[in-house]
């Protein structure tokens, strides 16, 4: 019994210390965000984005991406004066948790509004939207929005604070 009970607590140390040693996710999010946020929109056409503009002013444009399989159904990229201000990914059925955001940025703050969970990284400019149909907030809810806004959104991994 002895034996067992000290090959439970080894191999529970063990998953431990190879869970604490993994390596970082990688961050599908931010490859376009550092391509694009703060550059002139026609950058997006490298990523096959399709653009449209508004008739009355030509200046502000939306550029649509649809991929046909991957972690986004939707991004979309909002721009002014030639300027990409915000990208917004959907994401694909339920494809990212919070938990995975918590992972790749560290602690955000989160405020709750009706059935959704509101996610911020104030310091990146990243805002996160979970639907919580519960109330419950838990890092296994899928999270159907990211948003990027102008600025440097992804900082350096060693720069942050992890939980």
């Amino acid at each position: 019994m002895f034996v067992m009970l000290l090959s439970f607590i080894l191999i529970i140390v063990s998953v431990r210390a190879l869970a604490h040693t993994s390596a970082k996710p990688p961050d599908p999010l931010c490859s376009h965000a550092d391509d694009l946020i703060g550059q002139p929109v026609t950058a997006t056409e490298a990523y096959g984005f399709s653009c449209s503009s508004n008739v009355d002013d030509r200046n502000n444009a939306r550029c649509l991406l649809e991929p046909a399989a991957g972690t986004f159904s939707e991004v979309v990229v909002v721009s002014s004066g030639g300027t990409t201000l915000q990208i917004a990914y959907t994401m694909r059925n339920d494809t990212t948790k919070i938990g995975h955001l918590i992972w790749l940025w560290g602690r955000p703050e989160v405020q709750r509004h009706k059935r959704s969970v509101y996610l911020f990284w104030r310091a990146r400019r990243i805002i996160a939207v979970a639907p919580s149909g519960t109330g419950l907030i838990s890092v296994s809810l899928p999270v159907h929005k990211v948003y990027f806004k102008c600025g440097n959104a992804c900082l350096d991994w060693s720069q942050t604070s992890r939980l």
